[in-house]
Order: C-alpha cells, then sequence, then structure tokens
C-alpha cells in the first residue's frame, strides 16, 4: 500500500508540474470602462435627465445645418454649466449632429437659439464610469519599428484606449494610401481623460452616425498622445497585413486614399499645443516614407476644410499646416542614411555619357559610327571606368574598364540587352532577348535560357556578389536563376499594366528588384523604397535600374535622361529631356 500511495503522490507531484510549466500565471489587469450611450428625442428647451454621470453629448436634428442650437449641463449639485453652442460636424451623417465634452453630467437642456431644427435627439455617452473586468494584458507592437527609414512612434492600441469592438460592424476595406487629411475633434481643449473621449468618439460615429466604426485612422491628444483610430487587423495601426490603409469615414468624398489624423480639442481661437504638434508631425513622416508620399507637395496634407465645406481643423489649426507639412517633411529626409553614392554617370543611346557628383568623364561613343544604339552601361568595381554595350554585342571600355571581348560582328538570333561585370572587372557577360548568355574574362558559364520556349524576351541580367551566378529576367518578370543566384520570386504570374524592363540586386545577393517601364517597382527578399508609378515620358517610361551598394537604396533612370532617386541613393543631376538614354552606372 505504501508503495502504492507514494506512486500516486509521485504521479500528482509531476501532474501538478506539468500543469504549472503549461498554465503559468497571466498578467491580468483592469479593462477601460465599459461605454453607456442613450439616445432621447427632446424638445427645445427639454431637461432630460441622464441615467449615469454623462462625460460626452452628441445633439442631432433635422433641417438647417446653419440652425444654432446651445446646450448646458448640471451635475449632482444642480449648478447649471454656462450654454455653450453645438458645433456642427459638416460629414457627420445625414442628420445635423454635433459632439461635445461635458463634465459628469446628470441633467442636460438643449436649445434651439434660430433656424429650422426639428427632431432634435441627444446621445448621452459615459465613457468614464461603467463597469470594469479584469482582462489578460497583451503585448502591444513597440515603438521604433521601422517600415522604411523613418521610426513609428508609439501608439495606443485600441485595445489599451478601451475601444468597445462590440460597436464595430461590417468588413474593413483598404485602399493605397497617397495624402493626411488633419482634422480636430471640436471638443474640449486640456482635456482631463483624452482616452474617455476617444471612446465617446466611437460610441457617437457609431451609434449616433450609425457608421462601421469610429472615422478617423488616428487621434492625438494634446499631450501627444497618438491613438489607434478605424479597425485594420493588421500588424501596423490603420493597414492591413498587405501595407493597405484602412478607408476612414472623415471628410467627405475624400475618404479613400487618405489617412484621417483628428487632433483633440478645438483650434478656433486656441493653437494645438506642441507635443502635439510634434507627435502629428512624426505619425506623417512614418506612414509618408511607408506609403512614399512626397511631403514636399502641399497638396499631400491638408486641412479637412480644404476638401470639404467646414470649419475643421479650426483657424489657428489650419495655420499650423504649413508648420507640419515641414517639419514632418524634414523628420522623413533626416530619417534616410546618408548614402555612399558620390555620382554616377548616364548614357544615352547614341553613345554620349553625361557625368555627375564625382563621377569623372572618361569618354564616350559620341561622335563615333556605332552600328546598333547603345543599350546599357556598367561601371567597373573601382567605380574608375565602365563599358558600354551596343544592342548588338558590341563592348565599348573607358577609364580601367579592360575588353575582354563583345558579340559585335557576330551573328545573333536576338538583340544583346544585358551586360554584368565579375566582382574582380576581368570579364563580365552578355545576355541576348533570347536568353542567350555569352561570357567573357573570367566570367564563366552557369546557364541561360538560350533555345527555350519563352512566354517573354528576357530583357536583363544581375550577377551575384560572388560572381558565382547570376539571373535572367524576362518582360512578364519571370526570373531564370544560374549557379549561386536564388530564386526569391517573380512577377510571372501577376498581371502587369506595363512590362518589366530591368533588374537590381541586392548588396547581399538574397533578393532583388523589378522595375516596370511605367515606374512600377516589384520587391523580392529586398525593402520596397518607392515608385513611380505611370511615368511618363517624351521617350517611354524607365530604361533601367542600378541599386546602390549598401542595398539600401537605388536609382531608377527614364528614357528621357531623368533619374529618380530612393532610400539611401543621393540625387546629382540628371539630363531630363535632353537625351534618349539607355543606362547609369554609380561610383561608389
Amino acid at each position: 500500500m505504501k508503495s502504492k500511495f507514494r506512486f500516486l503522490m509521485r504521479a500528482v507531484l509531476v501532474a501538478g508540474i506539468i500543469a504549472t510549466s503549461q498554465f503559468a500565471p497571466q498578467r491580468l489587469a483592469w479593462s477601460a470602462p465599459e461605454t453607456r450611450s442613450h439616445t432621447t428625442p427632446i424638445m427645445s428647451g427639454q431637461i432630460i435627465e441622464s441615467p449615469w454621470p454623462a462625460t460626452h453629448a452628441a445633439v442631432s436634428w433635422d433641417g438647417d445645418e446653419t440652425a444654432t442650437l446651445r446646450i448646458r449641463s448640471a451635475k449632482v449639485d444642480a449648478v447649471w454649466s454656462d450654454w455653450k453652442l453645438v458645433d456642427i460636424d459638416h460629414d457627420a451623417t445625414e442628420r445635423n449632429a454635433g459632439f461635445l465634452l461635458l463634465d459628469d453630467a446628470v441633467k442636460v437642456q438643449v436649445e434651439v437659439v434660430s433656424g429650422n431644427a426639428h427632431n432634435v435627439a441627444v446621445q448621452l455617452i459615459d465613457s468614464v464610469h461603467g463597469p470594469r473586468k479584469l482582462e489578460v494584458v497583451k503585448d502591444e507592437p513597440k515603438a521604433g519599428a521601422i517600415n522604411g527609414f523613418t521610426p513609428s512612434p508609439n501608439v495606443v492600441s485600441r485595445a489599451q484606449w478601451g475601444a468597445d469592438e462590440s460597436l464595430r460592424k461590417g468588413t474593413p476595406e483598404f485602399a493605397p494610401v497617397n495624402r493626411f487629411i488633419i482634422h480636430h475633434t471640436d471638443t474640449g481643449n486640456n482635456d482631463p481623460n483624452p482616452a474617455a473621449t476617444v471612446r465617446a468618439i466611437l460610441a457617437f460615429h457609431t451609434q449616433g452616425n450609425g457608421w462601421n466604426d469610429i472615422g478617423y485612422n488616428f487621434l492625438v491628444d494634446q499631450q501627444g498622445k497618438i491613438y489607434e483610430g478605424r479597425y485594420a487587423g493588421g500588424p501596423v495601426a490603420a493597414e492591413n497585413a498587405k501595407g493597405l490603409g484602412v478607408i476612414g469615414a472623415h471628410a467627405l468624398n475624400n475618404n479613400v486614399g487618405t489617412f484621417g489624423i483628428s487632433m483633440l480639442g478645438t483650434f478656433t481661437d486656441a493653437s494645438p499645443t506642441d507635443a502635439q504638434l510634434a507627435a502629428v508631425e512624426q505619425l506623417i513622416a512614418w506612414k509618408a516614407d511607408k506609403h512614399d508620399i512626397d511631403l514636399g507637395d502641399a497638396n499631400n496634407i491638408v486641412g479637412h476644410r480644404d476638401v470639404n465645406q467646414t470649419s475643421c481643423p479650426g483657424d489657428l489649426g489650419e495655420a499650423k499646416l504649413g508648420q507640419i507639412r515641414q517639419d514632418a517633411n524634414a523628420i522623413k529626409t533626416l530619417s534616410y542614411p546618408p548614402g555612399n553614392t558620390s555620382g554616377y554617370w548616364v548614357a544615352a543611346t547614341d553613345g554620349r555619357v553625361a557625368n555627375y557628383g564625382s563621377a569623372a568623364n572618361y569618354g564616350s561613343m559620341a561622335g563615333r559610327p556605332l552600328n546598333s544604339p547603345i543599350a546599357s552601361m556598367t561601371r567597373t568595381p573601382s567605380g574608375h571606368g565602365y563599358w558600354l554595350m551596343g544592342a548588338d554585342g558590341g563592348i565599348f571600355s573607358f577609364g580601367d574598364a579592360r575588353f575582354f571581348g563583345s558579340m559585335g560582328g557576330r551573328a545573333l538570333n536576338q538583340p544583346i540587352v544585358g551586360l554584368a561585370p565579375t566582382p574582380s572587372g576581368n570579364g563580365y557577360w552578355l545576355v541576348g532577348s533570347d536568353g542567350g548568355t555569352f561570357a567573357f574574362g573570367d566570367a564563366k558559364f552557369y546557364g541561360s535560357t538560350g533555345g527555350r520556349h519563352l512566354n517573354q524576351p528576357v530583357v536583363g541580367m544581375s550577377a551575384t556578389p560572388s560572381g558565382h551566378g547570376y539571373w535572367l529576367v524576362a518582360s512578364d518578370g519571370g526570373i531564370f536563376a544560374y549557379g549561386d543566384a536564388g530564386f526569391y520570386g517573380s512577377t510571372g504570374s501577376i498581371k502587369l499594366n506595363q512590362p518589366v524592363v530591368t533588374i537590381a540586386s541586392s548588396a547581399d545577393g538574397h533578393g532583388y528588384w523589378l522595375m516596370a517601364r511605367d515606374g512600377g517597382v516589384f520587391s523580392f527578399n529586398t525593402r520596397f523604397m518607392g515608385s513611380i508609378p505611370m511615368l511618363r515620358t517624351p521617350y517611354g517610361g524607365t530604361a533601367q535600374a542600378v541599386a546602390t551598394t549598401t542595398g539600401l537604396g537605388y536609382y531608377m533612370l527614364a528614357a528621357d535622361g531623368g533619374i529618380y532617386s530612393f532610400g539611401d541613393a543621393r540625387f546629382w543631376g540628371a539630363p531630363t529631356g535632353t537625351m534618349t538614354a539607355a543606362g547609369i552606372a554609380l561610383v561608389p
């Protein structure tokens, strides 16, 4: 019996240890108070009682939006507050409505002062005193995560500010984001409990206006805290997993493609605080970097009044837009590393070469007879020379670039479309549009698509950093990897607006970018730095792209000689519109 008892006790102890290890204590905390809401139709001058101390109110009516209404409230001490005018929210709903901050009101009185206002209703909201419950504390994403180069600011998540997710309806919709619209909430300044006001706005927007969720993408209080607005469900606030912005309800006919940022407070006679402005600027810089939004364009940061008939974000809020644009752009720009490209060359199809920055002019084919147009340009590893390549496979060497052979004068099945040097600079590969690959100098042959049936012609190639492999890319974005070149994806199955024209591999050789003729960029195991979609020039779209040696940026060359720089690529000038461009080469 004793041995059996010991066995049972041992089994219980083991089970207890296992249970303890499997069910470790979890951190618990009290939730935000439940938001309570009650809507009552009233007559002008009627006094209504609240079932609980009301922290906020929304007044709505049918009729004239220019009608003047006022509201006052009383706490348990029965002392009435001063009358306050109800400022209309022009985008609120089909009904006219305004949202206000109360002070634990137990009685409210609303009067129609002038104009046609009927079917008046008051939505009383309590977002402070409701019941709470113990919840498991979840780890929230930390600030400083980088999408692009600009670190993210702290964002108070919906869970942290106590969003009542039962108020949310429908399915979020998403779209690419290209600009920002600035609002104010038209609530009290020096708000003692901004999170409570955010909860009340959620109740107003969903229960009062009948929207699916809170209308704003972000809200920013006067202490500089940023609150996540409309639910997106992705790993980053206001976006889905694909990086598309959730469509809000903050500016009528301007919700698609915009982030609505609302500053808590009323900025008709008072200015936003410095902390509030700084937070708005950091938020805009972060999102603009991630979505490649040009903050130098004033149209990309506008006030609500600039797109709708409203006074929002107040006269003094609107007056701060210039500062917001300037400071946000500076934050975004200064976040980028300085870059190590000190110059570059641009080659034209007729053999001319333009040099910029520290790039020295080592010569060109300008004025010399060519059997075929120049199709590409590549620098030597030292940066003290370059090769020009003709479409017939002819090679022209300048500076410390050495000639190792060419396809010039040979019969070709298809024109030559790309050149890639070996790391030593003592050899190079050429590739034709049929995928035929030719090795010269110390370049070794690792394979080709020559003789295969291709869906689309090959348009370029890029060598791996080791020189023991290379990628070929077709105009449909199909990738062919040889030697130690890894396959990281392609656009072969994607319907393209314009064909792919070039490939640029990353510095470590573990990824690449594909560029389409219209300026679109596709990143594979590399960081997306930006693009110039729908680029149109007199000579076509893009011609070539080159990654910086850090792998933190790239240049795109337009067919008219224009240069577009992204990431840590530094702009040194461009012969825009003066030449039909064939290639670009960098000075490291």
